[in-house]
C-alpha cells in the first residue's frame, strides 16, 4: 500500500521595511518650518521642544529698504486665518558686542514671531534690546511692519516695555485682511493687545519665528511652545 505525502507549499510573506526614523530636520520643519539662513552661518538645533537659534556674527538684520536681509528664520506655510503663538527668550549676547553697520551708533538683538507675505512685505512681533553708546539700554516690543519694500511701522517703546529677563510670549493672529499682535510676560495671565495692521492679503503666506542682531558678535535665541492653530498648512 502506497501512502500519499501531500506537500504544501506556503508563499513567504516578505518581511515589511522598517519606518525610517524623523530627522531632526523634519522634526524641525514639522513644526517651526523650513529654516532659512541667508548667510549661511547659522545654526538651528531643535530637540523637539525648544529651538535654539545661533546667529553668527555680522550684520543679521531685516530691514528690507536697506538691504539687509541676513537674519535666520523659519517658514511655514499657511491658508487662511489662523493664530500662532511662541515664548521668545535671549539667549547670549556676548559683552562688549560692537555695531557691524557703517553708521549704526547702537547694537540691537531681537527674537519672535515673523509674518511673512514675500521678501518686500512682512510684518514682525518681537522682543527686541537696543543700547545705544550712552548706556540708556531698552528693551521693548518691535511691532514691525515692511510693505512692497517700504518701512511703514516702526516698533517702540509705545508698543511696550519689557523685562530683559523674562521669557516674552507672543501671539500673531489673522482675520482676513487684518493682523494683529500680542504680549505677555506673566505665563498668559495678562496679554497686551497691540494696534491691528490692515493689509492686503492673499489667501496663502507663512509664519515663522526670526532671531536679529547687528554685532560683530555671535547671538543666540530660543524658542518654545509653537502653536498654529487652525494648523492647515497650505497645500501645494
Amino acid at each position: 500500500m502506497r501512502t500519499a505525502v501531500v506537500v504544501l507549499f506556503v508563499p513567504l510573506v516578505g518581511l515589511a521595511a522598517p519606518v525610517p526614523k524623523e530627522t531632526a530636520g523634519q522634526k524641525l520643519a514639522k513644526v517651526f518650518g523650513t529654516p532659512v539662513d541667508p548667510n549661511k552661518d547659522c545654526k538651528f538645533a531643535f530637540d523637539g521642544k525648544k529651538l535654539t537659534v545661533d546667529v553668527g556674527k555680522g550684520d543679521h538684520g531685516m530691514h528690507v529698504a536697506g538691504n539687509r536681509t541676513g537674519a535666520p528664520r523659519t517658514l511655514r506655510a499657511v491658508e487662511g486665518d489662523f493664530a500662532v503663538e511662541v515664548t521668545a527668550t535671549p539667549g547670549d549676547r556676548p559683552p562688549g558686542a560692537k555695531p557691524a553697520v557703517p553708521g549704526h551708533g547702537f547694537t540691537f538683538h531681537s527674537q519672535g514671531l515673523l509674518f511673512w507675505v514675500d521678501d518686500r512685505t512682512y510684518i514682525r512681533l518681537e522682543h527686541a534690546r537696543r543700547d545705544p553708546p550712552n548706556g540708556a539700554v531698552v528693551t521693548y516690543v518691535n511691532w514691525e511692519l515692511f510693505k512692497d519694500g517700504q518701512w511703514l511701522r516702526a516698533g517702540g517703546t509705545a508698543d511696550g516695555l519689557l523685562d530683559d529677563t523674562k521669557p516674552t510670549r507672543f501671539r500673531l493672529t489673522r482675520k482676513g485682511n487684518e493682523v494683529r499682535g500680542a504680549w505677555s510676560q506673566d505665563g498668559r495671565k495678562t496679554w497686551n493687545e497691540l494696534a491691528a495692521i490692515t493689509l492686503d492679503l492673499k489667501a496663502k503666506a507663512q509664519v515663522g519665528v526670526i532671531a536679529a542682531h547687528n554685532t560683530d558678535a555671535p547671538f543666540a535665541a530660543t524658542f518654545e511652545g509653537f502653536a498654529l492653530t487652525p494648523a492647515t498648512d497650505a497645500k501645494k
